[in-house]
């Protein structure tokens, strides 16, 4: 399949059904594509491999809900998991704790 310019709705092929965003775009006379925010690859890697099913193509991203989760490990190697459903909760952490922010990379200073 040919993809055009555009955002798809693809389902991945792994043991979870999960589906992700695939951009399709054009630079330098080039076509390229990104899965959800990933790295940018050459579309013919894409076309090979064949890791998703295309779906459908989009016209825009219609969301309902959305939730973000913060996770980091500390010097001791344990994990820590912040789950967020608004960007008010997002910017609560990191003015609570900065050390989070900045792993992130942001400029936040210390308290």
């Amino acid at each position: 399949m040919k993809l055009q310019t555009g955002i798809y709705k693809v389902k991945l092929k792994t043991l979870i059904e999960e589906f992700a965003i695939l951009q399709v775009y054009h630079r330098d006379r080039k076509t390229y594509y990104r899965i959800n925010n990933g790295i940018e690859n050459d579309i013919d890697w894409l076309t090979e491999r064949n890791p998703c099913i295309v779906v459908k193509q989009l016209n825009q991203l219609n969301v309902q809900t959305a939730r973000m989760e913060i996770k980091f490990r500390d010097d001791e190697g344990d994990y820590y998991s912040f789950p967020a459903s608004n960007v008010d909760v997002i910017r609560q952490l990191f003015q609570t704790f900065p050390e989070v922010a900045r792993a992130l990379g942001s400029k936040i200073r210390a308290r």
